[in-house]
């Protein structure tokens, strides 16, 4: 059995060396300005530690499910805009997990549908993930431009939602701050980087400790 720890670190390796590179092509062939870029995804995962991390003082959460599901959430676009390649990324998430890690047909299966949006999240893994591409919707919309009712964070759990308003703050100004700099940063390093400066803030850095 891995610590989490350990676990943390090989789903890293995984990253960096295998998923990563999708979205650096995208990049050059598409995302020009890196819209759905390596940026985003690596926000993504540092925001769906930080709910994760919330969520297990109170419920049973699969830190290895969301952290494949983020990642490989926007891993099967061909274009910007609307996301008609949900069932691509999906697809992509699914082949790794049997492929390249072993995991059972029915698991990768649970974990690669987080990415296909639905009407209702009933599941509490799949609802961090689409809270983590929710929250990063602002990298687009400002903070004036969000919607705070897309987000189904503290939905079920009154003690979480006395947070929703901090989290979406902090969220918000990380998103801020690493797109009028990522010209400086380094997409090597986009991870670290991110996480780093998530410190920064209170709610995001207490539950990003177990990583520093």
């Amino acid at each position: 059995m891995f610590s989490e720890a350990q676990q943390w670190q090989q789903f890293v390796t995984d990253l960096q060396t295998d998923i990563l590179p999708i979205y650096a092509r995208h990049e050059d062939e598409f995302d020009y300005p890196r819209i759905h870029g390596r940026l985003h995804i690596c926000r993504s995962i540092v925001l769906a530690e930080c709910m994760a991390n919330l969520y297990s003082q109170f419920v049973e959460i699969d830190r290895f499910a969301i952290r494949y599901a983020v990642a490989f959430h926007d891993s099967g676009r061909q274009g910007n805009g609307v996301d008609i390649w949900e069932a691509d990324s999906a697809a992509n998430c699914y082949i790794y997990l049997q492929q390249k890690l072993s995991i059972d047909r029915s698991r990768a299966e649970y974990i690669s549908q987080f990415i296909v949006k639905k009407e209702t999240l009933v599941d509490i893994n799949e609802q961090i993930t689409h809270d983590a591409d929710v929250l990063e919707i602002m990298r687009l919309t400002g903070k004036t431009g969000f919607k705070p009712f897309h987000l189904q964070f503290g939905r079920d759990l009154p003690v979480l939602a006395e947070l929703k308003e901090t989290l979406i703050n902090e969220a918000w100004q990380l998103i801020d701050i690493t797109e009028q700099i990522k010209g400086r940063l380094s997409p090597i390093t986009y991870l670290q980087d991110v996480m780093t400066l998530a410190k920064a803030y209170p709610l995001l850095a207490s539950n990003l400790q177990s990583f520093s």
